[in-house]
């Protein structure tokens, strides 16, 4: 199990890690290129996410943005940057690193878990 501040795992395979409490552990690093009238509404989304941005790269029309985000929260981001950009932005994710599961996500978690095995 990785410690605390650790980056990976150090006895535990990425899959039985992501068993152990599901894909909210995982951290993606994300990029976002899209147009740059977009920028508020793509952090605002971010932000609600969880997502730590790391930098921002304005070109011209467009701008890029990385950050890392909890795999749980960008799942299923596509329609939703569909929606914020218009059909106009694109991002990659890219696995990262495992982190700890804040304490009110982990409460959830294990709940839900002990509600599927009664």
């Amino acid at each position: 199990r990785a410690s605390k501040g650790t980056r990976g795992c150090s006895s535990v395979t990425p899959v039985a890690a992501a068993n152990r409490v599901g894909t909210e552990n995982g951290q993606v690093f994300y990029g976002t290129s899209f147009i740059s009238d977009h920028t508020g509404e793509i952090l605002g989304d971010l932000n609600s996410r969880r997502a730590k941005v790391q930098g921002m790269d304005p070109d011209g029309a467009v701008t890029i943005i990385s950050a890392l985000v909890p795999l749980v929260e960008v799942q299923n981001y596509s329609p939703d940057l569909h929606s914020l950009t218009g059909g106009r932005g694109a991002y990659s994710l890219k696995f990262d690193h495992y982190a700890d599961v804040p304490a009110l996500a982990s409460e959830k978690i294990i709940t839900a878990r002990k509600l599927e095995t009664a």
